[in-house]
């Protein structure tokens, strides 16, 4: 009797895990042996490891662990590489599903925590069609839960150019309209433009927070400091952590004062 296995079909996949933890990374790397047309060319136990692995062997896929020390999972997304042939992301998290909700265009997929066979086994399906038709490419799974608005403790994912980085969405003091992209203004004082309108925010941001205030304008109310009227038409609105004011009309200083 013959028990040679069958070739496998479909493209091969190389795959690199990525997690702090070496049972975590034996989990995923046992669960991959059901899949022959993946690949492991490699573990990596921090985001430093992770970045020499990349250089070295450019896997198509990265199982990427979220938290880890002393750097995050999201801190790896700024240090993969611009040119050639994308490298995808699939998320392995111990959040729960309300912490990712905010992570469904900057991923292939999610999995969290104890991962399940059946689970992964989509996973590699979605990535094995994105590989053989990149012009088909499927979309991640997305709940409804997925898409509820965020909660103010929930992790949003920054990304402007190279830079990359997670905020809580309460600490987010302002968003300003850029034309299709948006200004956001941070608690530790800094300013993000990031490729998402001021209305794809306004549905998404806690709304027990944010106020829109105008048509390019939104704000959250926990952090007005003081309302200052700088003539009949104007006022300055500080914000806590915000170093320069905002400059309101009078129909947005009114707006944002019914909401306190």
């Amino acid at each position: 009797m013959n028990s040679t296995l069958p070739p496998p079909t479909g493209p091969m996949i190389t795959a690199l895990i990525v997690d702090d933890e070496r049972p975590a990374r034996a989990r995923i790397r046992q669960l991959l042996l059901a899949h022959r047309t993946v690949v492991v060319i490699g573990e990596a136990g921090s985001v430093d490891q992770a970045v020499a692995a990349i250089g070295e062997h450019r896997p198509d896929v990265i199982f990427l662990d979220i938290q880890m020390k002393p750097k995050s999972g999201f801190e790896l997304l700024a240090e993969l590489p611009h040119s050639g042939a994308p490298i995808h992301v699939i998320f392995v998290t111990a959040f729960d599903e309300y912490a990712i909700r905010a992570f469904e265009e900057n991923a292939l997929d999610y999995l969290t925590k104890p991962v399940r066979a059946e689970r992964l086994s989509r996973s590699i399906d979605r990535l094995s069609r994105l590989l053989a038709k990149p012009e088909e490419a499927p979309l991640p799974e997305r709940s409804s839960e997925q898409l509820t608005p965020l909660a103010p403790l929930d992790i949003v994912l920054l990304k402007d150019g190279r830079l990359t980085r997670t905020v809580q969405a309460g600490s987010i003091l302002a968003v300003e309209a850029k034309g299709h992209m948006s200004m956001l203004r941070l608690a530790d004082g800094q300013a993000f433009e990031v490729h998402h309108t001021i209305s794809a925010w306004a549905k998404r941001l806690p709304a027990e927070l944010f106020v829109r205030v105008s048509r390019g304008l939104l704000i959250n109310r926990s952090v007005v400091t003081t309302i200052e009227a700088v003539d009949r038409n104007r006022s300055q609105v500080f914000l806590d952590g915000c170093r320069t004011p905002l400059m309101l009309s009078r129909l947005e200083t009114s707006r944002l004062r019914r909401s306190l």
